[in-house]
C-alpha cells in the first residue's frame, strides 16, 4: 500500500491543526497512522505573480516536497484536506500494480469542469498527456521523474503568468503542463482512491462565514457533517455497484 513509495508526505500549514487532526484520522482509518510525514507548508505574504499568496505558497510547498524527495526516491504527496475512498483498502492493490514505466500516479483527482469527460474504464488507467486534472490531494511521482519535474517547475517559476512555455500558475496546472512537455507516463485510479474534504480554504478568497469568528464552531461542525454524508453516500454507491455486479 502506501509503503510502495519512498516517502509519504502531507502538505500542511503549521496553524491548520484542524486539518492535521482530520488527515491523521484518515490515515489511521486505512491502517497507516504512522506512515506519513507532515511538511510545514510555506505561507508567503505576497502573491508574486500568482493568483493569491495562498496559491503561491501551495506551489512553493509542493515544489519543496519534490526537491526533498529527489534524494529519497518516489513520493506520494497528500494535501491536508484528503478523504480516502470508503473502499480504499479494497482497491489499494492499484498502487502495487503500477508498472515499471510509471512517472505520475493520480490516486485522487478531479476533472476540469469544462471538459465534461465520462470515464468508462475502471482500475488502473493510463492517462494521455493531453488529459488535465485539477486538485493534487493525493498523487505520486516516481524517482525517475522527480529531477526533470523539479527543473520544469523551477523554470515555470522563473517566467510570468501566461507565458506560452509555462509560467507562474497553480501547481496542479504546472504538473499538467510538465507531464505534456516531458512526456511523463501517467496513470490514474478510476474511480479515484481519494477525494477532497470540505474545509476552509487557505488558497482562495474566504467566504463571508469563514471571516466571522462567531461562525467558526458551527461551520466546522457543518463541514464535518457534510464530509460524513459524502463518505456515506460513496459507501452506499459502492455497495449498490457490488449488488448490481
Amino acid at each position: 500500500m502506501l509503503e510502495r513509495f519512498g516517502s509519504v508526505v502531507v502538505v500542511n500549514l503549521r496553524d491548520r491543526t484542524d486539518r492535521r487532526r482530520e488527515t491523521q484520522r484518515e490515515l489511521t482509518r486505512i491502517g497507516h497512522a504512522h506512515t506519513a510525514t507532515f511538511f510545514d507548508a510555506i505561507r508567503p505574504s505576497i502573491p508574486a505573480g500568482f493568483g493569491s499568496p495562498g496559491e503561491y505558497g501551495c506551489y512553493l510547498s509542493h515544489l519543496a516536497v519534490w526537491r526533498a524527495a529527489v534524494d529519497t526516491g518516489s513520493v506520494l504527496v497528500l494535501e491536508d484536506d484528503i478523504a480516502f475512498a470508503p473502499d480504499f483498502t479494497e482497491r489499494s492493490g492499484l498502487i502495487d500494480a503500477l508498472p515499471p514505466d510509471w512517472d505520475v500516479f493520480y490516486a485522487g483527482h478531479m476533472q476540469l469542469p469544462e471538459l465534461k469527460r465520462t470515464w468508462s474504464d475502471t482500475g488502473l488507467v493510463r492517462i494521455d498527456s493531453s488529459v488535465e486534472f485539477i486538485g493534487l490531494h493525493c498523487y505520486g511521482i516516481s524517482a525517475r521523474a522527480l529531477p526533470a519535474l523539479v527543473a520544469a517547475a523551477e523554470e515555470f517559476l522563473s517566467r510570468p503568468h501566461g507565458h506560452p512555455a509555462g509560467g507562474r500558475m497553480p501547481v496542479d496546472g504546472a504538473l499538467n503542463i510538465a507531464r505534456r512537455q516531458l512526456g511523463l507516463t501517467t496513470y490514474a485510479a478510476m474511480p479515484p482512491l481519494a477525494h477532497q474534504r470540505a474545509s476552509r480554504t487557505d488558497i482562495g478568497r474566504l467566504k463571508w462565514f469563514d471571516r466571522a469568528a462567531a461562525f467558526t464552531g458551527p461551520i466546522g461542525t457543518a463541514r464535518r457533517l457534510k464530509n460524513e454524508l459524502r463518505r456515506t453516500g460513496r459507501a452506499i454507491r459502492h455497495a449498490l455497484d457490488h449488488v448490481r455486479g
